[in-house]
């Protein structure tokens, strides 16, 4: 993973200081942004409220003649609950073919308080969200609206223009279900789907929904939308369910037809929230996206639209230098913040039925309680001098884990036996201990502290760990989902070795991920690309309290660049 230089980061609004008019004492949080080009340089559109589960919401405008610059920042659209009791949600920035500019956003319902609910609960028909435009046909200067879209609003993609003038975006539908086991909370048995919605009138009137992904293992969500050649679309999801935490990839969805049908989803490379995907003059796709799993930031990955990909593991690692890779072996030093962790984690076993099988040939040097740990569906936990059941630490067994050792760990029928070397050593039952996560290095436990950097074993962290590693071997067997065998050892270089070569890190931060992301970006016909979004800063360092609105002024060849 490349992160981007301070050389090509601008602030599109900041407040340096807490803002008086705000009634959150740090200030207004910036947040939701999105950019496109114009004869005269460029408009970005983001969201102004109060906290990220917003009281009081506008949609702001700036401008600016090359990213760098902004002035005239100024709200097009006001809602408030003690007024209208109602709030904007989610404003996205579109350019079309003949000029115009429309602004698509959910606008709910809502009070006071404790009020903001869950997108299943914000589209009962007793409550109330609506998906509204803006229009603008003086490059941003002036709008119109708003006008309702339709009748079920909730997270909607940008507007995307085909090649004949259709428009189309996405939008994320609530549902229930009866097929997940342990379903997480608070969504319990409401998963999300995801729908393409047309228009072939310039937007005046909106086509009956087309069905683009529909899992209750997925909750695919927050869909974006490129149009590649005439006819062929790419669909970019974010995982919804259970908010993205048990590591599965975003999906791929094609369309050989317009968007009138959709494929069977792939699983794609990438982990990523509101993905942002258009194509550039050189014909290649960029996405941008908050990262879904792993370490919080902005993220670009640049690709062609006819790759193929194989399955990848996502990483939560701030510091790359924590892995060093040597001629037969790596290395995995972690400490005791959240900038110093090293985690691979994988597909989840998506049912207890599911079968794990992780097989890793390495030696623990030395580690703390949660060190070293892997989970197959059951934490076990690897110590110096003795390997157990992590929520069950006195059932395992001592070894001299200093010295190489091959460790098989099978998860299946409600059992796990650990095989050392090619012998048998534990078998025990999981009742009570089975989850989803399958993932390999340091184990998060409750007491991090994801605004600030500054953690100690006082807030429950035991992260300490020197381990070396030769080659591991994951393979999970999902009845009714994606299965996954995947390997490594030290020939195909780091096990994250994809996100190194491919994935720029635009900004990553010490703090909570939801205070990152939800990005935009345009590109003018000289290729400079600019992408806006809203961050904390910090590039894993102390975040500022409330999120600011960034630019980065780029061109392709510098997200082609790694380091």
């Amino acid at each position: 993973m490349s992160i981007l230089s301070d050389v090509y980061k601008y602030n599109v609004i900041r407040d340096k200081e807490p803002d008086p008019s705000s009634p959150n004492k740090k200030g207004w949080y910036y947040s939701q942004a999105g950019v496109v080009a114009t004869p005269t340089g460029y408009v970005a559109c983001f969201r102004r409220s109060d906290f990220h589960t917003a009281n009081i919401t506008d949609i702001m405008v700036a401008y600016s003649p090359d990213g760098k610059m902004w002035s005239g920042h100024h709200s097009i659209a006001h809602a408030d609950v003690w007024n209208e009791q109602e709030v904007w949600v989610a404003p996205q920035l579109t350019k079309l073919g003949d000029g115009r500019l429309v602004i698509i956003c959910d606008f709910g319902k809502r009070t006071s308080g404790q009020d903001w609910p869950m997108l299943s609960d914000w589209q009962k028909s007793n409550r109330g969200m609506f998906n509204y435009l803006f229009w603008s046909e003086d490059d941003g200067k002036t709008w119109t609206g708003p006008v309702k879209a339709d009748d079920v609003g909730g997270e909607p993609g940008y507007i995307t223009e085909l090649d004949d003038e259709t428009l189309i975006y996405t939008r994320t539908i609530s549902d229930k279900t009866n097929k997940l086991w342990s379903p997480p909370q608070p969504w319990g048995n409401i998963y999300y789907k995801s729908e393409s919605i047309h228009s072939e009138d310039g937007g005046e009137s909106w086509k009956e929904a087309v069905t683009l992904a529909d899992s209750p293992f997925h909750g695919d969500c927050e869909v974006g939308i490129v149009e590649y050649a005439p006819e062929k679309l790419l669909a970019v999801t974010r995982i919804g369910h259970g908010g993205g935490q048990f590591i599965q990839p975003s999906r791929f969805v094609y369309s050989n037809d317009g968007g009138k049908s959709w494929t069977n989803p792939v699983l794609s490379p990438v982990y990523g929230q509101r993905p942002i995907v258009h194509k550039l003059q050189s014909g290649k796709l960029l996405a941008v996206y908050r990262n879904s799993w792993g370490t919080p930031g902005t993220y670009a990955f640049l690709f062609s639209p006819d790759e193929k990909f194989e399955y990848q593991p996502a990483t939560f690692l701030y510091d790359e230098s924590r892995c060093r890779l040597n001629k037969d072996f790596l290395t995995i030093n972690t400490g005791e913040n959240i900038t110093s962790l090293v985690i691979f984690g994988f597909y989840p076993a998506q049912s207890p039925h599911s079968k794990v099988v992780i097989e890793a040939e390495l030696k623990v040097e030395e580690a703390d309680l949660d060190g070293c740990n892997i989970s197959a569906g059951c934490w076990i936990r690897f110590l110096a001098d003795r390997v157990c059941l992590a929520d069950q630490p006195e059932t395992g067994f001592d070894i001299n884990a200093k010295e190489w050792h091959v460790y098989k760990i099978v998860r299946s029928t409600g059992i796990i036996s650990i095989y050392v070397d090619g012998k048998f050593k534990l078998k025990a039952s999981v009742d009570g201990l089975e989850n989803k996560l399958v993932q390999v290095g340091n184990r998060m436990v409750k007491g991090f502290n994801f605004n600030s950097i500054e953690n100690d074993k006082s807030s429950g962290l035991h992260t300490k760990s020197t381990t070396h590693w030769r080659r591991l071997h994951v393979f999970v067997d999902n009845e009714k989902d994606y299965d996954i065998d995947w390997q490594w050892d030290t020939s195909k270089g780091y096990p994250d070795q994809f996100k190194r070569d491919r994935i720029i890190a635009l900004d990553i931060i010490a703090a909570t991920a939801s205070h990152c992301g939800y990005s935009g970006f345009t590109q003018q016909k000289d290729g400079t690309i600019v992408i806006v979004d809203y961050t904390v800063g910090g590039n894993g360092k102390t975040p500022d309290p409330m999120p600011y609105i960034r630019s980065y002024v780029v061109n392709e060849e510098i997200l082609t660049v790694t380091k």
